[in-house]
């Protein structure tokens, strides 16, 4: 009867009090209140409390248990914001769903903690060996901004943190941080070192075993942190000139314990027991480190470590600095990462057996075949003039195959080479130009030397500079085999890795070599016909005639004679002044030794005052420039 009583009251009035029978306070619709327990200042009225529902929450976004799953998921906004304001105790712990245990009220929307309490972050260490130690540190010598750890970790549940990291035993020093992961994933983590070191690590030792807790939790980790004797200080010099670089380094491929660089250094007397550490700056994701203990005085060598990958196959300057006290002086060393080997094939006449890559003969210096495959001049070796791969993917074809087999076996797709030579004898037809057109275009190195004067050759050139070009003319008896460079370009052919030549002449042979008419637009003109004994074009020739060119912005080379590449076979082309003017000798350089490196041939010309001739390093530069041009800039480099 009573309750019914209490629904008839709720019914007919807006405001009630429950436990006494006198009116709520104006701005309550339900005030709950015991009779007899009001003190006498009205403030407390009661001596319990409301006990409101327990309910387990499920979702933050859903009214569940309030409904089924199936229904919380159903149900209409109108339904959503009529609940608003629905006020529970939830019993239900879930990060994940963002619901935490306590009052919490749905508003209309989702649910919502009336006190929000802190959560711990979930994170670990992803590499135990990437810890690291930052400063030096000197026993009885306060730490300061220099001394911190970087610890890298990954977040799985973001909240606050504290981590710490202690020597164990301990030895006066510490690092912590503290603070909160926003979000999940990978962040590497600065503890700032306090305190100041009491013991010194002995010689021999690794440093304090250091221990490392995430909130808490002991992580399995344990870097270590050498303490150097403060009555030793790292006193030495660097011996800059004695810098090696030790390892391969390829773009894209990680360094390993094989990487490395090694220097002497010369210890000061009173120094012996003191820490030393080295290190570079970091270039296009490579960089090195080092550090141990300063033996007895006098010289000793250090080791830095390679680690990081290589971005690009740029040669790095890296400033080498060191902890020493005596001195803040610096050294430099390059190292080049080396350029992965490419696809190559030399279209040549007679199979390659002449004019071409295959030419000459080991007993009178050896051929461009010799050249290449010397891992002195391209190589991975610490002396290699260029850094390469090798050579041993060089397809020798033979004659130019047709337009449907160039484009389908060597210029298109997965099949397409690198760079494509193309020696005497083989000028390509208008299917084929097409072809070679569209491989360059599409950033194939093609390098061309006919020395055909036909409308074809000067065809070839055009379709690549998108102009018309005349046939070639034979100019070779007027400038009486010794062509003058032009002295005006600086670029990576005229002053390449294998020399300078711009200052020099280059030789043709056999009394033929073509020239252009015109120059090509924004070609860059190498050679010219003038003759390099008297300094002048020959009377019987007009200006702006052509004899070697590359394009501006397009991978592709060009020169009127493929005797550039001409090497002797015999005793008489040894020594002949008009035919074979690719030599190669043996050099010494930096105290290595290169047994296949290109050379001038001396007393080159038919006329009574003959002149060096340089085509083997032109030949040289051009092979490293194409190298370079199809490892950053090719038909392949973004496969």
């Amino acid at each position: 009867m009573s309750i019914f009583a209490l629904f008839s009251t709720l019914t007919l009035k807006a405001q009630v009090t429950i436990g006494t029978q006198e009116a709520p306070v104006q701005g309550a619709l339900l005030q709950l209140k015991t009779i007899g327990d009001a003190a006498s200042n009205g403030d407390v009225n009661a001596t319990k409390g409301f006990n409101f529902p327990r309910v387990a929450l499920v979702k933050q976004k859903q009214l569940q248990p309030m409904y089924s799953a199936s229904e919380a998921i159903n149900l209409s906004s109108s339904v959503k914001l009529a609940h608003k304001g629905l006020v529970v105790y939830n019993l239900t712990d879930d990060p994940n769903e963002n619901l935490s245990v306590g009052l919490n009220y749905w508003d209309g929307e989702q649910w919502n903690s009336f006190e929000q309490k802190a959560t711990q972050a979930k994170f670990e260490i992803t590499d135990c060996s990437a810890i690291t130690p930052n400063g030096d540190y000197f026993n009885n010598s306060p730490l300061n901004s220099s001394n911190y750890l970087t610890v890298p970790v990954n977040v799985t549940r973001p909240g606050y943190y504290t981590i710490t990291a202690v020597p164990n035993p301990t030895n006066g020093y510490y690092f912590t941080a503290s603070g909160q992961f926003m979000a999940t994933g990978p962040v590497t983590i600065t503890l700032p070192g306090a305190g100041k070191p009491i013991n010194f690590t002995p010689i021999g030792n690794a440093g304090d075993p250091i221990v490392v807790t995430l909130n808490d939790v002991t992580a399995p980790c344990t870097p270590y942190v050498f303490v150097q004797d403060g009555t030793h200080k790292p006193y030495f010099a660097m011996a800059c000139n004695s810098t090696q670089v030790f390892g391969v380094y390829k773009k894209g491929i990680a360094v390993t314990a094989a990487n490395y660089i090694t220097m002497r250094i010369n210890v000061y007397d009173g120094a012996q027991g003191a820490a030393w550490s080295a290190q570079t700056d970091m270039i296009d994701g490579l960089q090195f480190e080092g550090s141990g203990v300063l033996g007895a005085a006098g010289p000793q060598t250090i080791t830095l470590y390679a680690k990081g990958i290589p971005i690009n196959t740029a040669s790095k300057n890296f400033t080498i600095t060191t902890n020493s006290q005596s001195t803040t002086a610096t050294c430099n060393v390059t190292v080049t990462p080396v350029i992965a080997a490419k696809k190559i094939v030399e279209f040549a006449y007679l199979n390659g057996t002449s004019y071409g890559l295959a030419s000459g003969s080991v007993t009178y210096g050896g051929g461009a075949k010799q050249f290449l495959n010397d891992r002195m001049n391209f190589g991975d070796d610490p002396n290699s003039i260029v850094k390469y791969e090798g050579f041993a993917t060089i397809n020798y074809y033979g004659g130019l195959p047709t337009a449907t087999t160039l484009s389908n076996n060597f210029c298109t797709g997965a099949n397409a080479y690198d760079i494509i030579i193309i020696d005497y004898n083989e000028t390509p037809d208008a299917s084929q130009q097409q072809v070679l057109t569209n491989y360059v275009n599409s950033g194939g190195v093609l390098i061309y030397m006919d020395q055909n004067k036909t409308a074809n050759n000067g065809a070839m050139i055009g379709a690549i500079f998108g102009e018309t070009v005349a046939t070639p003319i034979n100019v070779a008896s007027n400038c009486n085999y010794v062509i003058k460079i032009n002295s005006g370009v600086n670029d990576v052919i005229t002053n390449g890795p294998f020399g300078d030549v711009r200052t020099s002449q280059w030789g043709e042979d056999f009394n033929n070599t073509a020239a252009l008419t015109s120059v090509p637009r924004n070609a860059i003109v190498y050679s010219g016909v003038t003759n390099a004994v008297t300094g002048l074009v020959p009377a019987a020739l007009n200006n702006g005639k052509v004899t070697m060119l590359r394009h501006p912005t397009k991978n592709f080379f060009w020169c009127g004679d493929s005797g550039l590449i001409d090497a002797p076979a015999t005793a008489a082309q040894n020594t002949d002044n008009t035919t074979c003017p690719f030599v190669l000798g043996s050099m010494v350089y930096n105290g290595a030794t290169y047994p296949f490196f290109p050379i001038e041939k001396q007393n080159y010309g038919n006329a009574t005052t003959t002149l060096p001739v340089c085509n083997s390093i032109i030949f040289g530069n051009v092979m490293a420039w194409a190298l370079k041009m199809a490892e950053e800039n090719g038909i392949n480099s973004g496969k």
